[in-house]
């Protein structure tokens, strides 16, 4: 292969390399994990959801540690609304009946005040809330 046709050839990798990202993030989410604790104490089988102005609403359920992870693609860039809750709903004949009890204070789901900056890559952010 001579000089130019080895130039030819590395002008033309760099520029697919380029034109289809490879190496690079996402730059519009970031991935999110974190823990969630109640009165210092982990919280079970919640789900931790992060909405973005765009509606788009990825969430993680946390474990027995009060640890979650959340799902694929993450989270949007920017500022995100986000709830906590452990009740969950079922399907029966007469409509959606509450099926678990939520146990999180209105104040982290259906009044939440929590708004959290997320920003491209990996991150990691804690709840500590209180139930007063």
């Amino acid at each position: 292969m001579d000089m130019r046709t080895m130039r030819t050839s590395r002008i033309s990798l760099l520029s697919l390399l380029i034109l289809t990202g490879v190496g690079c993030g996402d730059a519009t989410v970031g991935q999110v994990e974190g823990t969630v604790t109640l009165d210092d104490a982990p919280v079970v089988a919640a789900r931790v959801r992060f909405t973005a102005e765009t509606g788009i609403a990825p969430y993680g359920e946390t474990d027995e540690n009060g640890h979650y992870v959340l799902n694929e693609p993450g989270a949007v860039v920017g500022n995100n609304r986000v709830t906590i809750s452990t009740r969950r709903f079922r399907r029966d004949r007469k409509g959606f009946e509450a099926n678990t009890p939520e146990t999180v204070p209105a104040k982290y789901n259906t009044e939440t005040e929590l708004i959290k900056e997320v920003v491209p890559g990996n991150q990691t952010i804690d709840f500590d809330l209180k139930s007063d």
